[in-house]
Parts: structure tokens; sequence; C-alpha cells
């Protein structure tokens, strides 16, 4: 993962979804360590595609701990 993302922000990337719905606690504070250690904003997502699929409802995501990571919606703010 840590190459990935040094190859990400190497290359211009800026951002990364550290959650989309179905993450433990334990993978999303991983990857909060990561955003930070990589200087990337974070972003989250509830990964909703329909009322008919196996998906999350709108907004259902594990928490992010906000005051740890730059949030991709506050560049815009």
């Amino acid at each position: 993962m840590k190459r990935l993302l040094s190859d990400f922000k190497k290359w211009g990337g800026t951002g990364v979804e550290i959650v989309s719905g179905n993450e433990r606690p334990d993978s999303v504070r991983l990857l909060e360590r990561l955003t930070r250690e990589f200087d990337l904003k974070a972003s989250v997502g509830s990964d909703y595609h329909g009322p008919f699929g196996p998906w999350m409802q709108v907004g259902k995501f594990t928490q992010i701990h906000e005051s740890e990571v730059d949030l991709v919606w506050q560049t815009w703010s």
C-alpha cells in the first residue's frame, strides 16, 4: 500500500477514499494514518449503487477521525 500511495502521489494524486461502506474501523485508522504520512486528502463514500443490491445505505459508513485527516471537501470551503 505504501508503494502504491508513493507512486500515486508522485504522479499527481491528491486524495484517497478511505471509507466506502464496509471497512472495519482498524482498516480506516490505517488509511487515515497513511493519508497523513503521504500528505493526501481523505474522502468517504457510502458505496450505494441503487436499491436492489447488497449495498450499504446512503451515508452509512465507518466514521473517520475528521480532526486527524485533511478532507477533500475542505479544499473547496
